[in-house]
């Protein structure tokens, strides 16, 4: 059975998913059809790459993955891609999500000339075709035209000294636990087994030790740790980080090592 993953930013209070998920339906109607978010925020590229990236893999090879962000420009001035990488295929406008998801890695691009499409109708109805046509085992390179490059974008990286890592908030779950740039294994390689403490808010709080899981320390106490995807994440036992701490995406994390 084909299986087609949805990623996007409309929400679901209205009428866009069902008018899309309706429309695949009954053009596909032997896919099963997986939602991996509609609440992704509003034009937010940074957090539709960051879901789709830490996600994709688990599904089986040869899945279709849809990414649907709103835009507050002309799409149509944007290329409609099919994009084959690591045995999966994905669709979409090319606005920063898939440099951000794939970067530099292996892939082929498949370019739709998106300037024909003036209505959202047209839109879905063009996204909708292209799914059909690669469910039904159409070949991915007859689909389009050749492409060789994706509108580039960068996640922030950590900036790094002898005694320090500075990283960066990039994302915030809905339990409003905050995942920082700082890897697993970065954290490990410059610490060298040295003390450390992390510092938030201008200093104002202090971490001094990495847990296993949110309940090693008391409830409404801070904790440190690193989540499924080996980032360093800081949470509350039973509290949302993000709202307590007064912190803000893109702040400045700072793990400082003692000799």
């Amino acid at each position: 059975m084909p299986v087609i993953t949805l990623t996007t930013d409309w929400g679901r209070r209205d009428h866009y998913v069902a008018a899309f998920k309706g429309g695949l339906i009954s053009a596909c109607p032997q896919a099963q059809i997986i939602d991996i978010t509609h609440d992704v925020n509003h034009f937010d590229i940074l957090q539709a790459s960051f879901i789709l990236k830490n996600c994709f893999e688990k599904f089986p090879t040869g899945t279709i993955h849809y990414i649907g962000l709103s835009t507050n420009s002309n799409a149509g001035k944007r290329n409609l891609l099919v994009i084959r990488h690591k045995e999966h295929y994905f669709i979409g406008f090319d606005n920063g999500t898939f440099f951000l998801t794939m970067g530099d890695l292996e892939k082929e691009i498949i370019k739709i000339d998106a300037r024909v499409i003036n209505t959202a109708d047209e839109s879905s109805a063009s996204i909708i075709s292209l799914i059909r046509s690669l469910v039904e085992g159409k070949d991915f390179l007859e689909l389009g035209e050749k492409g060789t490059d994706l509108i580039r974008f960068f996640h922030t990286q950590p900036t790094v000294d002898q005694s320090s890592i500075r990283g960066t908030i990039i994302y915030v779950d809905s339990f409003g636990n905050i995942l920082v740039n700082i890897s697993k294994e970065l954290f490990y390689k410059i610490s060298a087994g040295r003390n450390f403490v992390i510092l938030l808010k201008d200093e104002l709080y202090h971490i001094n030790k990495i847990q296993s899981n949110y309940d090693d320390v008391e409830a409404g106490e801070v904790v440190a740790m690193f989540n499924q995807v080996d980032y360093l994440e800081i949470a509350i036992n039973g509290g949302e980080a993000f709202k307590l701490l007064g912190l803000k995406m893109f702040d400045s994390i700072i793990v400082q090592f003692n000799d």
